[in-house]
C-alpha cells in the first residue's frame, strides 16, 4: 500500500470490518464542536457566548479578555506558569460557569434550543456508537480514547454498555442522583485522558465518584474513605498538563494503543506542543493502519509524519459527513430512524 494517501471523496471502508481485536477511535475537541462543546478559540468569542444565551458576555472576566490576542489555552497556561494563581482560578471558574449555564457539556440542548434542533446536531455521535456496536458484533473489542471532558458519547450510548477501563474499579455511585451509576458493559471501553465532567475525585484515597450528572459543584466527603476532599476530575485546557490523578487511565491508553488493530483519529489535529499525545501514539505497532478524518486532512498530515507506520490514510472530509457516509455505505440499517 501507499504509505501516505489522501482519500477523497471515495472512502476506503475495508478496515471498518477489520477482524483484529482492538480497533481504536481517538477523539479530539473537533468531534464535539458541532454539538456545543467550545474549542479554545470560542471561549472569549462574543458571537459564540451570546448565542449560548448564558449572559456571560456581560461578566467582568469576558469583558477583560474579549479582545485579548492570546488564546484561552495559552492564557491559562501563562497564568499558571507566572504563578498568578488567583487569576488562574478566576479564568477556570469562568470556564466552568460556561458549561453550568449552557448545559452544553451534558449532551443536552443548550438554553433556548429545541430538542429537535439538538438531535439534528447530535445524530452523528449516535452514528459513532452504531459503528462501535457493529465492530463489537463482528467479534472485535472497540476502544475509544478521548481528549474531551464532555459526556456526549455516554449520552449517545444511553449511559449503558460501556466502561471507563481499569479506573471503573475505583468508582462509586454518587448518592441522591437519579439516575446514578452508568450501566457499565462491554460494548466498548472509553478512556478519557483529560478526565470527565461527570466525575469527582478524592484527594486522599483517589477514589472516583461518578454519576450521569455534572458534579463540579459537589462538596461532600469521600464515599470510600470518608475523609478526603472532592474535586472535579478533569484537566483544564492548559498546554502543560498534570496527569497524576489519571495515571491508570493513561496506562490503559498505552495498553490499547500498543495492541491497536487500526487507529481512527477524528477531530484531533495533533498540535506540535502536545508532547504527551505524540509519545502515546509512538507506541502504535508499525503494522497498524492509521486513518485521520479531518476537513483539512491534507494540511495536518505533516503532524503525523513522525510516526513510522506502514499505512496512513487521510480522509479530507468533515467529521459529520464522514460518519454519515460510513453509515450509508457500511451499514445496512439506519441508526437515525428513531428521530
Amino acid at each position: 500500500m501507499q504509505k501516505n494517501k489522501v482519500i477523497t471523496p471515495n472512502l476506503d471502508l475495508r478496515y471498518l470490518n477489520d477482524s483484529s481485536n482492538f480497533p481504536v477511535l481517538l477523539l479530539g475537541a473537533g468531534a464535539s464542536k458541532d454539538i456545543g462543546m467550545p474549542i479554545c478559540k470560542d471561549i472569549f468569542s462574543r458571537e459564540y457566548i451570546t448565542k449560548l444565551g448564558t449572559g456571560l458576555e456581560n461578566s467582568k472576566t469576558f469583558r477583560q479578555y474579549e479582545l485579548s490576542e492570546i488564546g484561552f489555552e495559552e492564557l491559562l497556561s501563562k497564568k499558571l506558569e507566572d504563578n498568578e494563581l488567583e487569576e488562574f482560578s478566576v479564568l477556570l471558574g469562568y470556564y466552568e460557569q460556561l458549561f453550568l449555564d449552557s448545559e452544553s457539556w451534558a449532551g443536552g440542548a443548550g438554553l433556548g434550543e429545541s430538542s429537535e434542533n439538538f438531535f439534528e446536531r447530535f445524530k452523528y455521535y449516535i452514528g459513532i456508537v452504531t459503528i462501535l456496536d457493529h465492530w463489537k458484533k463482528s467479534g472485535q473489542n472497540p476502544v475509544v480514547i478521548s481528549f474531551n471532558h464532555d459526556v456526549f458519547l455516554e449520552c449517545a450510548s444511553d449511559w449503558r454498555d460501556f466502561n471507563y477501563g481499569s479506573a471503573t474499579n475505583r468508582m462509586y455511585s454518587i448518592e441522591n442522583f437519579i439516575p446514578q451509576m452508568p450501566d457499565f458493559g462491554d460494548m466498548y471501553t472509553l478512556i478519557k485522558l483529560h478526565g470527565s465532567f461527570n466525575k469527582i475525585c478524592c484527594d486522599n484515597c483517589h477514589a472516583i465518584m461518578v454519576s450521569t450528572d455534572y458534579n463540579w459543584g459537589l462538596r461532600m466527603k469521600c464515599m470510600s474513605c470518608n475523609e478526603g476532599n472532592l474535586s472535579g476530575l478533569y484537566i483544564p485546557p492548559t498546554k502543560n498538563k498534570n496527569y497524576a490523578s489519571l495515571n491508570d487511565t493513561w496506562a490503559d491508553a498505552c495498553y490499547f494503543i500498543e495492541r491497536a488493530s487500526s487507529l481512527w483519529v477524528m477531530g484531533y489535529s495533533m498540535p506540535s506542543y502536545d508532547l504527551s499525545a505524540k509519545e502515546l501514539l509512538k507506541k502504535l505497532p508499525n503494522e497498524t493502519p492509521l486513518f485521520v478524518v479531518d476537513k483539512y486532512a491534507s494540511d495536518i498530515s505533516k503532524n503525523y509524519e513522525y510516526l513510522n507506520l506502514g499505512y496512513k490514510g487521510y480522509y479530507s472530509i468533515g467529521l459529520r459527513d464522514y460518519i454519515y457516509e460510513i453509515m450509508k455505505n457500511g451499514m445496512s440499517s439506519d441508526p437515525f430512524t428513531k428521530f
